[in-house]
């Protein structure tokens, strides 16, 4: 797994510095320009949103598996979150608005995946809108709490981790 995620991450990173739209560079070789990056199309941020929800489901290895690695599977969290903060802010905010509730019934069943929230929240590129984006989910579900200890537990740390990145990035 720890391979298949830094492979991708290697990846996603070539594609995002290149300067072509990324249909256009599986037809053709890329001229040498100065221009920034095109945007994705909506057809290539669907494959995001997939990537996100199976590459979710895939870390159940760690917890179901004979020999469970809490630690490998923070740090596997951590470079699976870091993929998608290479992707365009677009992009980005179109994938989590839709996948919130998925990522959050993840968390529900696993809480290390609480990794991929509090690594976005850390990233000063992805902050901003991915605290928007926890915000309006959260405020949503607000309540929720009380309900069940699972439930109450996760959106209880959501909410510190939002509240601490507010303070991380507008600290004097």
């Amino acid at each position: 797994m720890k391979t298949l995620v830094l492979g991708l991450k290697n990846i996603v990173w070539g594609i995002s510095s290149c300067t072509q739209p990324f249909g256009a560079r599986m037809q053709r070789p890329a001229a040498p320009t100065t221009e920034p990056a095109k945007s994705i199309t909506t057809e290539e941020s669907f494959i995001f949103t997939r990537l996100l929800k199976n590459g979710l489901k895939c870390f159940t290895v760690y917890s179901l598996g004979p020999y469970p690695s809490p630690q490998e599977e923070k740090d596997i969290l951590d470079h699976f979150a870091a993929v998608f903060t290479m992707i365009d802010p677009r992009t980005f905010q179109d994938v989590f608005t839709v996948q919130m509730p998925f990522l959050f019934h993840q968390m529900l069943d696993n809480q290390a995946m609480l990794t991929i929230p509090q690594h976005f929240l850390a990233n000063p590129g992805a902050s901003r809108i991915f605290a928007d984006i926890l915000l309006e989910f959260l405020m949503k579900r607000i309540g929720d709490l009380g309900s069940s200890l699972v439930s109450s537990s996760v959106l209880l740390r959501l909410f510190k981790l939002v509240f601490g990145s507010v303070s991380l990035f507008f600290r004097k």
